[in-house]
């Protein structure tokens, strides 16, 4: 997950937290391409760019996408009516059926009764 509707997507069903490693390998230039290559399961990057990556020179980039996913993920956040990202929920998402009805995530696959508890909030709240 490295874009910020991810990030917001994995929050409503119930992530406690996101990691994206993925996306600072982008922001770094160590990844050069969406897909993996064929059967090897590593990154599809010519060996020649690899060696000319030096991340110190990176860091603003890297600096920059961070700071971009936690303000997009807060543009979610507050167009979805809620203070936090921690009071998304499952209802937050909605799901485009055929002929364009959509309808929320909650109603399409019910939390299990295990998450399915009070909601979670700030200190108790």
């Amino acid at each position: 997950m490295f874009t910020p509707a991810d990030v917001a997507w994995a929050l409503c069903i119930g992530a406690d937290f996101v990691c994206s490693a993925r996306g600072f390998m982008f922001m770094l230039g160590y990844i050069k391409a969406l897909k993996c290559d064929k059967n090897t399961r590593r990154p599809a990057s010519p060996p020649r760019l690899q060696k000319g990556i030096y991340p110190p020179t990176k860091a603003s980039r890297v600096a920059a996408y961070a700071e971009n996913i936690t303000r997009e993920v807060g543009l979610i956040v507050h167009a979805s009516g809620v203070r936090s990202p921690r009071e998304l929920r499952r209802f937050h998402v909605q799901i485009v059926q055929p002929h364009q009805r959509t309808l929320a995530l909650d109603a399409l696959h019910p939390p299990p009764e295990s998450i399915a508890g009070p909601p979670r909030g700030r200190c108790g709240a």
